[in-house]
């Protein structure tokens, strides 16, 4: 068996270590079915995935895209040009202020920065055979985040410090159940909450698992709190039937012809057997299975392991974590200070 990057423990039982259950109980009870924990995780895989020193590295250091950083106040600021300067680099002090104002910080895609992060989502892939991405979520006390919505994604919750309330919704109005990518997409003015399921309260180490189209929204209770979501992207049918198409296609000229201009005119008179003929051609020519092993081939792609910041370079000394928590504090006292606090 492999080590697992994150933190020794074999790949075979990580979701065991992260979730209390087999990975085969997981994907047959609870994956698309349930919200499952908190549950206390292993330490060897949980502890020190993500600390507050990363959120000065990630601001200071890594070569962050504007598309990386969002500023969250019930619904994420996304085009806030005030977070880059013109030079492309993050303006740490105006992050840091907001931050200082009760709202939350995402970094968005932190597997390509942070290699603890990327070390996490690569074990949770291989365990569930499934593509993972991963967003770090730095709250202040009393801080909320975004308003009761879903993901159109399966999402794994990792507290790692301070602590947050999450509230799970029984239901939302109107329904929309397995959303996926772009189909059935969260709205915030046409989905309403429903009843309040239950209350979860997440400290550091807890591991939380959502479901895709599960309504929820999360605060901080006390003190700042950092966590980070495991976007768990697995292809829906539809998904791969329309990846099968998209190869054969490539081989199959009549599938690329123009659709008749009677049924373009006329939608109605569009004839059924058509489509028999190209499940039919899917079918023969294995093009479900391509494209199943078109997808296997994307989630086990090695990714380049982030280089990561300087506690990390450095063997991980405890020396340089000190100093990377020291930059972080004297950041955020330097925006109390010019802030009059």
């Amino acid at each position: 068996m492999t080590a697992s990057r994150s933190g020794g423990a074999p790949k075979e039982g990580f979701i065991q270590e992260i979730l209390g259950l087999p990975a085969e109980a997981f994907l047959s009870d609870v994956q698309e079915q349930a919200v499952r924990g908190p549950h206390r995780a292993a330490a060897r895989v949980a502890a020190g995935v993500v600390a507050m020193a990363d959120v000065d590295y990630l601001l200071n250091h890594a070569a962050l895209q504007p598309s990386d950083v969002h500023i969250i106040s019930g619904r994420a600021q996304t085009r806030d040009r005030r977070i880059f300067d013109w030079g492309g680099v993050p303006n740490a002090a105006y992050v840091y202020q907001q931050f200082l104002e009760g709202k939350t910080v995402r970094f968005h895609a932190a597997h390509r920065h942070l290699p603890r992060v990327a070390g996490f989502a690569d074990d949770l892939s291989s365990a569930l055979a499934v593509e993972v991405g991963a967003n770090v979520y730095l709250s202040p006390e009393g801080g909320k985040g975004l308003d009761p919505h879903y993901d159109s994604h399966d999402v794994v919750v990792l507290q790692c410090v301070g602590a947050k309330r999450w509230r799970i919704y029984a239901d939302f109005s109107p329904a929309a159940p397995l959303p996926r990518g772009k189909v059935l997409r969260f709205e915030s003015g046409r989905y309403k909450p429903g009843r309040v399921d239950r209350e979860i309260r997440m400290t550091a180490g807890d591991v939380l698992y959502i479901p895709r189209g599960v309504m929820h929204e999360a605060w901080t209770e006390e003190g700042d709190s950092l966590h980070v979501t495991f976007s768990l992207n697995t292809p829906s049918l539809g998904e791969l039937m329309i990846r099968a198409l998209e190869l054969a296609m490539e081989e199959d000229v009549g599938l690329r012809c123009a659709v008749p201009w009677d049924m373009r005119v006329d939608p109605d008179a569009f004839d059924d057997s058509v489509a028999v003929g190209v499940a039919e051609t899917l079918a023969s020519g294995g093009w479900l299975k391509k494209a199943g092993r078109d997808y296997r081939d994307k989630y086990r792609k090695p990714r380049a392991a982030p280089a990561g910041h300087w506690f990390s370079a450095h063997g991980g000394r405890e020396d340089g974590m000190d100093r990377l928590r020291c930059m972080y504090a004297d950041a955020v006292r330097r925006t109390r200070r010019h802030a009059g606090r």
